[in-house]
């Protein structure tokens, strides 16, 4: 059995190779229990089918998805609408409670959830857009409706890659 990152490697900003490997740990120690012969290849690899798309669709995609897009943030360079997102991403945790709560579960994949991750990725981006129209002075803010979009638009340049590459193959 491969587990971990020996299985599917992620960016190692994020830390959860070992996280990982401990859900797939725990999947194949309940798994496991329902064969009465190890001998059994069919069945194994029955398990094994099983094991590659229950990981792909909870711990390993919430793992790689939010491991690549924090590196998208922190490497954004000159881009201005991904450097918006990264400061509202710091921002974000700052507020503490659920905001901070929240990733913090995902980053180490207490809450394996795919849709908690959407939940915090699309409120930090409306976070951003806040943020950069209350910088604004008073007579530009009518241009609230364009920065939202160019920081959809940044968001969805991140996680729609993202989503794909983890969910393209499907069962």
């Amino acid at each position: 059995l491969v587990l971990g990152d020996a299985f599917n490697m992620r960016h190692p900003l994020t830390g959860a190779g070992m996280s990982v490997a401990l859900h797939d740990v725990q999947y194949w120690r309940h798994a496991l229990k329902d064969v009465p012969d190890l001998h059994d290849s069919e069945a194994i690899m029955r398990l094994q089918r099983d094991f590659h798309w229950s990981r792909k669709i909870s711990h390993s995609f919430v793992s790689n998805t939010l491991a690549q897009a924090l590196y998208a943030l922190f490497a954004a360079g000159d881009d201005a609408d991904m450097r918006s997102l990264r400061r509202a991403c710091f921002q974000y945790f700052q507020l503490g409670g659920d905001y901070a709560a929240g990733p913090i579960s995902l980053l180490s994949i207490l809450d394996p959830n795919p849709w908690t991750l959407i939940r915090h990725y699309v409120s930090v981006c409306f976070y951003g857009v806040y943020l950069d129209t209350m910088d604004l002075a008073m007579w530009k803010r009518p241009l609230a409706p364009w920065i939202a979009v160019r920081l959809i638009w940044a968001s969805c340049r991140v996680m729609l890659p993202l989503a794909f590459s983890e969910f393209h193959f499907t069962k």
